[in-house]
């Protein structure tokens, strides 16, 4: 791999190509089935990213309602990540519906916070087969959640200094004026 390549690989432009990178470095570190990322309004819960290795556990753009997702026992959990490690016998998991589908697979997921303590949603593993989770594993899912924190408050900060920076003054929805000088 070239210097300019290996440079290239190592930027982001946004947050979608960071999570992608995460995903790929969790990949290859877990022998796990199905990361994800997902994002939620406190209402619904959608996959933003995903990597599934053998079968399609999860799906990119998949939308459902939070209450009825593992991401919502994660939240609910806190800021430690939460483990099951037999989804079919663990009490939180095996109330939700779609449980079924998991046998005695095992979960892990942790929240991904804003910098204000506001919640952007969770990054995840799934199998339908039984993972053991080590210290380690946990303490990886720990930092990602972390990095993807600051991956979203560069990208916020960016968006704030691209909008100061616009000569665009918006006026009401739709109308903006633009000053033209010289």
């Amino acid at each position: 791999m070239s210097l300019n390549e290996t440079q290239a690989s190592r930027s982001f432009r946004n947050f979608e190509e960071a999570a992608d990178h995460i995903l790929a470095l969790l990949s290859m570190q877990l022998n796990i089935n199905t990361l994800f990322i997902a994002k939620n309004d406190g209402r619904r819960n959608e996959i933003v990213r995903a990597v599934n290795a053998k079968e399609t556990l999860v799906e990119e753009g998949h939308s459902s309602p939070l209450n009825q997702t593992f991401c919502s026992l994660s939240i609910n959990h806190g800021k430690d990540a939460l483990i099951i490690e037999d989804i079919s016998a663990d009490p939180l998991s095996n109330e939700l519906e779609i449980a079924s589908r998991f046998g005695r697979g095992s979960f892990v997921g942790i929240p991904v916070y804003y910098e204000n303590g506001e919640v952007y949603g969770t990054i995840c593993g799934l199998d339908t087969e039984s993972f053991e989770f080590t210290e380690v594993n946990q303490r990886l899912f720990e930092m990602m959640s972390s990095l993807l924190t600051y991956v979203l408050e560069l990208e916020k900060a960016n968006e704030q200094i691209q909008f100061l920076s616009s000569p665009l003054v918006p006026v009401t929805k739709g109308v903006s004026i633009l000053p033209i000088i010289g």
